[in-house]
């Protein structure tokens, strides 16, 4: 854990980044470059990429809760005020946040939702194949199962004959 020197440290450097963002000596994507030390994020302009599906689109609740916070009331293109977050490493860090964009509650469309729509597609497929794949299985395969667990509602049915 850190020492509260460090703490401060870590805060004074912070605000004085978010300084210069707010003075517009430096652009959000160019203090980024410069200070950032995160290495998912340094790279590709502080963009937080989605880890479920590998988009820049997140849905609030998918936000850690601390970002989500923070961006909750930013207008797009607006920074937020540093702000104390856990990363997914586990290491308490400083950050700013910008809102790139943001989308209103809307009924999914293919120009919108391509990313999102296209998951969805593939995990019913997977699912589908699993289930055939157990069913195929099932009638191949012995199984026994114990007296106890024969009252179990299995998630596939057939394994009791």
């Amino acid at each position: 854990k850190a020492s509260l020197e460090n703490m401060n440290k870590a805060k004074e450097r912070i605000d004085s980044i978010a300084k210069v963002i707010d003075d517009k000596t430096l652009s959000f994507e160019q203090c980024v470059a410069l200070y950032s030390t995160d290495k998912n994020t340094r790279n590709c302009s502080g963009i937080l990429t989605n880890m479920q599906n590998g988009s820049t689109k997140h849905e609030m609740q998918e936000l850690p809760q601390e970002v989500g916070r923070a961006v909750y009331s930013l207008e797009e293109g607006q920074v937020s005020k540093p702000f104390l977050m856990v990363d997914r490493s586990g290491k308490t860090v400083y950050c700013i946040a910008k809102l790139k964009s943001k989308t209103k509650a809307h009924k999914a469309n293919m120009s919108h939702d391509f990313a999102l729509l296209k998951q969805l597609y593939e995990g019913h497929k997977k699912q589908e194949k699993l289930n055939s794949w157990i069913a195929k299985k099932q009638k191949e395969t012995y199984v026994r199962i114990d007296e106890n667990w024969k009252n179990c509602d299995f998630e596939h049915d057939g394994w009791i004959k």
